[in-house]
């Protein structure tokens, strides 16, 4: 992938490299930044930052240090190793989506009190 499509509060670290090679890790990002915005009840949007426009690598990272992984702690603290798996800043480090789905499946019903276990994939609406 090479474009650059989305607000820019969702993006991953790996976007402000000079060269715009990336993997679905971006997404992962992206659902750590949105669950750390359920989880919290915080929006998370760059107060005067025109939400088309992406920030520059070092305005990025001071919202990762000084917003995003404050919040995080902010976290029930059931859910931070999720959201530390999501928000690693390396792309080859994040939890792909089997990853988030194991945990899940494996915290489920530790966080529910349910003792029947299903696959989170098996789920139907």
């Amino acid at each position: 992938m090479r474009t650059y499509a989305g607000s820019s509060v969702y993006m991953a670290p790996e976007f402000r490299e000079q060269e715009l090679a990336y993997t679905n890790a971006v997404d992962m990002w992206s659902f750590g930044v949105i669950a750390v915005e359920y989880l919290t009840h915080l929006g998370t949007r760059l107060d005067g930052w025109d939400a088309k426009l992406a920030p520059t690598k070092s305005q990025h990272q001071g919202w990762v240090d000084g917003v995003l992984r404050k919040r995080m702690a902010d976290a029930p603290k059931e859910f931070r190793h999720l959201l530390l798996g999501l928000l690693y800043e390396k792309p080859e480090d994040r939890w792909t989506a089997i990853d988030c789905e194991q945990w899940l499946w494996e915290n489920a019903s530790a966080n529910t009190g349910s003792s029947r276990k299903r696959r989170v994939s098996s789920l139907q609406e």
